[in-house]
């Protein structure tokens, strides 16, 4: 067999097609997994009574449950939101007790005041009364008045991230 043009072009061209639809394929992915893997948001208290007619609440037999089983069955069915703030990241506080690493992968809030990005050692000063520090060298400038901040717990530690603009630092819990 002999080496043409033709025959060049086949091994090259259809990989290359291969290869083009594949990333394409990972850009679509990459595009839309956030909005196909983003959590349902989480449900106020609620009481089955307000969710459901009296009709379908009787047709259900519901009403023959005892105050204190509808009292379970509700707190089964629709679970408090846990306070989050209080504990996040308080296993770094130093203290003579140390504190139970919670489980909640991340917290929501702003920073207190004008914050203009970070520079190597920046504090952060957060709404919530939370005090964090930048934990490894990076800068970044950016201005903006309260802007609002996530910090999750990753496998090396925390980071904090500026929501509107997606950059992370990680970041050490001080207060």
């Amino acid at each position: 067999m002999y080496l043409s043009w033709r025959n060049l072009r086949a091994r090259v061209v259809v990989p290359c097609r291969f290869f083009t639809a594949l990333f394409a394929l990972f850009a679509v992915f990459a595009l839309f997994a956030p909005f196909a893997l983003a959590a349902p948001p989480a449900m106020s208290a609620q009481k089955l009574q307000e969710k459901m007619s009296t009709e379908e609440f009787r047709s259900a037999g519901l009403h023959r449950l005892s105050p204190e089983e509808l009292g379970y069955l509700n707190q089964w069915l629709f679970p408090a939101a846990p306070e989050k703030t209080a504990s996040f990241g308080q296993e770094q506080l130093p203290s003579a007790v140390p504190a139970p690493v919670t489980s909640n992968p991340e917290i929501a809030t702003r920073i207190a005041g004008k914050f203009t990005g970070w520079d190597g050692r920046t504090v952060f000063r957060l709404e919530n009364g939370q005090v964090w520090q930048q934990r490894q060298a990076g800068t970044y400038s950016y201005r903006a008045e309260s802007p609002e901040v996530t910090i999750r717990r990753g496998n090396f530690g925390y980071y904090l991230k500026v929501v509107t603009t997606r950059r992370q630092i990680p970041v050490k819990r001080l207060k």
